[in-house]
């Protein structure tokens, strides 16, 4: 009697961690939830002008150094890659379309989507017609 007790505490033992081992695989990759509050990312799409003006701006209100990022896909358009990330931090809560110049070619070539993206370094190009964003550096990447 007391060896069947002992065996179904093994699998019990067994199902939590199994349970847990899959919890944290599926959580591993997530990125914080976040809710966007401006109405500007709601009205327009992040490849428009509107968009990536007002993003421009709450970049350089929040800083730089204050912003997390996260890999969504790329694109390759007139043989140059785009990379569509998510973009978070003190309130922004928005999606970002850089052209890729980094030293981290071909992510959406992996199983990249959602992975977070650690030191990165974003130019913004604007003039008086459009706002670009450039991608010069991702330092890591944390799957």
């Amino acid at each position: 009697m007391i060896y069947k007790n002992k065996e179904k505490m093994h699998t019990k033992t067994l199902g939590f961690f199994l349970l847990f081992l899959i919890f944290g695989f599926t959580s591993s990759c997530d990125r914080p939830q976040c809710e966007n509050t401006n109405p500007i990312f709601d009205q327009f799409a992040p490849d428009t002008r509107d968009y990536k003006e007002e993003l421009a701006r709450q970049m350089n209100a929040i800083g730089l150094d204050n912003l997390e990022y996260w890999f969504d896909q790329s694109q390759a358009i007139s043989d140059k890659e785009f990379y569509e990330m998510y973009i978070q931090g003190k309130g922004l809560c928005a999606k970002i379309i850089v052209e890729n110049k980094s030293n981290r070619k071909n992510l959406g070539d992996g199983s990249y989507r959602g992975v977070a993206l650690e030191g990165v370094i974003i130019q913004t190009e604007q003039n008086s017609s459009e706002t670009n964003f450039i991608l010069e550096k991702i330092e890591s990447i944390v799957d």
